[in-house]
């Protein structure tokens, strides 16, 4: 029996290459990863084309076959609105008027759970991806997982925790709801596979979010706590933070901070709800093991 063709965006990223794994179990499956630019380093387990979605001209006939695309391409960081609309937006809509053209089965896209027309230029973009499908295809499943850690260094919450476990005096946002909830990627990927491989959903959004849920200093405690180290917080009020913002939209300052990431921290979507499942992983348990692995428990608790 033939194998079933899919086609993956963003599929060098580490959630997509956890997912891929997942699929390759099956043996059924044949996967075609969308690349921008073909590397030597790239996995040789899946063929690859060279594409760039947001471009104008495209030949998608590689597609032809395909039974389904799974979209996780996207920009998280940008300094204008323009630039989120011209990468995720654009490149949602061309893979979708492809998928459509072509008669796919199935269209699944791996948005966010800041999807939202409040939540930021990037959750705009999203929530813009999101309404576009829902518009042009019948079968279709979204999928908005929340903050990732645990696949690099330099991911948010993994450098939050560097960051706290070199240093005593941490400054930390203050007046942000609870609406973080982080979620170790391998867990995000099985939860992601079980959706579209297993449960097999169609036409409806998945929230793919961690077991707790924090504002910016609950996380910042919880992570000292984990660590088992005193921290001394300096909270940063949003007013500072805004003001900030304004300084990086107008005058283009290059912050080490993009302007987005400050809507994001004061805004989020009111569905998303911590899932209380005890086979994710709970961030106190990642940071104890990773704080372990590397020498950095640095204290007892008083």
């Amino acid at each position: 029996m033939p194998k079933k063709k899919i086609i993956i965006s963003g599929a060098t990223s580490s959630l997509m290459n956890a997912v891929i794994d997942l699929v390759q179990l099956q043996e059924k499956y044949h996967i075609i990863g969308i690349t921008t630019r073909l590397r030597k380093d790239q996995r040789k387990d899946i063929e690859w084309v060279e594409c760039k979605l947001a471009g104008t001209e495209n030949d998608f006939s590689f597609i032809k076959d395909a039974d389904t695309i799974i979209h996780a391409a996207a920009i998280s960081n940008a300094y204008t609105q323009k630039d989120y609309l011209a990468v995720n937006f654009q490149s949602t809509k061309t893979l979708v008027d492809a998928a459509n053209k072509y008669k796919l089965n199935k269209f699944i896209y791996i948005s966010s759970v800041l999807a939202c027309e409040n939540c930021g230029d990037y959750g705009l973009s999203k929530a813009m991806s999101e309404n576009h499908i829902k518009s042009i295809l019948n079968n279709w499943l979204i999928i908005r997982p929340s903050v990732l850690y645990g696949y690099s260094e330099k991911a948010p919450i993994d450098s939050l925790i560097k960051k706290i476990a070199a240093k005593q005096i941490i400054p930390c946002p203050v007046g942000d709801p609870d609406s973080l909830t982080p979620l170790y990627y391998l867990d995000a990927a099985r939860l992601i596979f079980d959706a579209i491989f297993v449960e097999k959903l169609s036409s409806t959004t998945k929230f793919v979010v961690g077991p707790q849920a924090f504002n910016y200093k609950g996380l910042t405690n919880e992570i000292a706590k984990s660590l088992q180290k005193k921290i001394l917080i300096v909270p940063v009020p949003k007013v500072i933070l805004m003001g900030l913002k304004n300084l990086i939209q107008v005058f283009g300052i290059k912050a080490g901070i993009y302007p987005d990431q400050i809507t994001r921290l004061y805004h989020s979507c009111k569905d998303v709800k911590a899932i209380e499942n005890a086979k994710l992983t709970p961030l106190s348990e990642y940071v104890r093991k990773q704080a372990e692995s590397t020498g950095k428990v640095l204290e007892s608790p008083g």
